[in-house]
């Protein structure tokens, strides 16, 4: 009667396609890829997500990223009845959580999700009025966990959650488009290392896009996005000893990168992206995060 998830975005996401296969048997699988392509669900069973990680917003979204192993590359199942009907942030789920390797990468997930939505083509007022409420959560966060404060937990969760409203509604960006097309690398450790240089190539082609991310910084206590990147990034990463650099984490084939570019102009997210970039641009924003 009810089907229960409870671990990070990859457990509950799995577990959305296996709840519509479950309630769908017959469907046939080249058709997930297909958006909106599964039938309704909730004919056999209802569903609950309870999130162990603080960042990937499965528990807020329409969508389960699935990969295809013939490919490589990630792409997601879509359809709104993935929508929960019940969420639990349970605090407790979080206590033991692996830092550098688990909490991090999902934090810096749902930063991504906040910051690239906040600029996106589709604009949900009420998602992107979340924005401010979900960098900052996941901002002081960070800031407490560099302290050894346990109230970060909380926050993080919260920040999350808004930031899983936001990309669920606003959709994101070339952050997201670039971090399906890259094999073998954490999802949270890929969006969250190429944020700085997909804002900074933004910020450089559109000032409207400059100026919401400036208001943005103003409204939560810094001067502009540079400074409130370079905190992030150069200040609370460092004394947290997490590398900046994708290659601090993972190593890729770097002849690969073109391969990956080009993909990323066919990812579902490009048509929304706040202005046209090219495969040579997303080439240069993975080379500058790697």
């Amino acid at each position: 009667d009810w089907i229960v998830a409870i671990g990070g975005g990859s457990i509950i996401d799995g577990t959305k396609v296996a709840w519509a296969l479950y309630e769908n048997p017959n469907f046939d699988l080249e058709k997930l890829k297909i958006p909106f392509s599964l039938p309704q669900l909730r004919k056999k069973a209802k569903f609950v997500a309870a999130p162990t990680t603080a960042g990937t917003g499965s528990e807020t979204s329409s969508s389960a990223i699935l990969t295809d192993i013939k490919v490589g590359n990630r792409f997601a199942v879509v359809t709104h009845d993935f929508l929960p009907d019940l969420a639990i942030l349970d605090i407790n789920l979080l206590e033991n959580i692996p830092q550098n390797t688990v909490l991090i990468p999902s934090m810096l997930d749902a930063l991504s999700h906040s910051l690239e939505g906040l600029v996106s083509k589709v604009q949900n007022k009420f998602a992107t009025n979340l924005v401010s409420l979900a960098v900052q959560n996941i901002t002081r966060s960070l800031k407490n966990l560099t302290l050894g404060n346990k109230n970060y937990i909380e926050m993080a969760l919260i920040g999350s959650f808004y930031a899983g409203i936001i990309q669920n509604l606003n959709l994101v960006g070339p952050a997201h488009a670039l971090a399906h097309n890259i094999p073998k690398i954490h999802h949270g450790i890929a969006t969250g290392l190429l944020l700085p240089s997909t804002i900074e190539y933004f910020c450089k082609k559109d000032k409207l896009l400059q100026e919401k991310y400036n208001d943005l910084s103003n409204s939560i206590g810094y001067n502009n996005i540079n400074d409130f990147l370079t905190e992030i990034y150069h200040v609370i990463l460092k004394n947290l000893k997490f590398g900046i650099k994708i290659s601090e984490h993972t190593k890729l084939n770097i002849r690969e990168f073109d391969k990956y570019a080009n993909n990323a102009t066919k990812d579902m997210l490009a048509k929304y992206f706040p202005t046209d970039l090219t495969k040579d641009e997303l080439l240069l924003i993975l080379r500058n995060s790697y």
